[in-house]
């Protein structure tokens, strides 16, 4: 069993253009583009239609697995414990009475 997703339409109007031998050399070429899904094994599909012509393509599952979301997260608290690090740093010095906009050593380093 499938089920079609909504879909959505290019509109321009495309006039008739007929040759000498009475062959419409303006065809209409408004897209009209949907989803597909198998409700038995998941699998999805874009549909495009374009001149009477309906083209699949495979949507490959681009959802991380628990080993990427994993690794993710390790790096994303390492990144905001390096913050959190640097803004004690900047708080003890604003505490300290430095001039915030002065050169600090720690910076010098860095650039």
């Amino acid at each position: 069993m499938f089920l079609q997703g909504g879909g959505h339409s290019t509109l321009a109007y495309y006039p008739p253009i007929y040759d000498k031998n009475g062959v419409n050399t303006n065809p209409d070429r408004n897209t009209t583009t949907s989803t597909l899904k198998c409700l038995t094994c998941g699998k999805m599909w874009n549909c495009i239609s374009q001149f009477n012509l309906t083209t699949y393509e495979q949507v490959v599952n681009t959802q991380p697995t628990d080993k990427e979301i994993e690794k993710f997260a390790e790096k994303k608290k390492e990144v905001n414990d390096e913050l959190i690090e640097k803004m004690l740093k900047w708080a003890d010095k604003v505490l300290d009475g430095v001039d915030l906009n002065e050169e600090l050593p720690d910076e010098e380093t860095t650039r």
